[in-house]
């Protein structure tokens, strides 16, 4: 049986990698030849959907996040999701497209010096939660964020007064007597936690953290 050929409704560039051409395409039907490397960039497989691999996130001015990534897949289901993800994001910027193929084509160096970096984080950022009375956050094995569970500070109430029935109300009340600014569990479908990013200064993480430390203590 002979491989399909890739074939693309739409812009398409080839770049050369270490592994393989890299495809940008902007058309969303079509097919994989194995030995490719193939980046859907834009309304095919720009931010949420990626479903093999996200090359990076980008900050952007106005704080969000510009993400970016590629799927490999049957050309059947990049058809759909490409109806789902034109309908749920706007396309990827010129500036974020050529910003991944220097991400995956260009010098390596940084990425083992930004791995270390992050995993001290990382090993910091959970140490000091696991030490807040009421508080438990397991250690991942990737990403740049924890979830910490709040379940043994439900039911408690705040030195300011506050009550603690959920994630909601325990992240409101820690922003409001510590000016610690962390987001609700429930928001990722992950009650009864919350989603702490340490894609942060190391002192500012050690800072934050000390404060969360301060306001579990003060649960009664």
């Amino acid at each position: 049986m002979n491989a399909p050929a890739l074939e693309v409704t739409g812009l398409r560039k080839s770049y050369p990698t270490p592994t393989g051409p890299l495809e940008v395409l902007s058309g969303v039907d079509l097919a994989l030849q194995p030995g490719t490397m193939t980046a859907l960039l834009g309304a095919s497989g720009a931010g949420k959907s990626t479903l093999l691999h996200c090359i990076g996130s980008l900050d952007r001015p106005d704080g969000g996040l510009v993400r970016i990534g590629y799927a490999g897949a049957p050309a059947h289901l990049i058809k759909q999701m490409d109806k789902l993800q034109s309908q749920s994001t706007s396309n990827t910027n010129t500036i974020a497209m050529a910003a991944a193929v220097e991400a995956l084509t260009g010098p390596q160096d940084s990425i083992e010096a930004m791995r270390k970096i992050f995993e001290e984080r990382r090993n910091l950022v959970v140490e000091m939660l696991n030490k807040a009375p009421g508080l438990y956050c397991h250690k991942p094995e990737g990403a740049f964020y924890v979830y910490p569970s709040i379940h043994g500070c439900i039911g408690k109430t705040s030195r300011g007064g506050n009550k603690i029935t959920d994630d909601e109300s325990f992240v409101l009340a820690m922003l409001e007597e510590t000016g610690v600014a962390v987001v609700h569990g429930s928001a990722f479908c992950y009650p009864g936690h919350f989603r702490m990013a340490y894609a942060n200064a190391t002192e500012e993480l050690r800072d934050a953290c000390t404060r969360i430390q301060h306001f579990c203590e003060g649960l009664h």
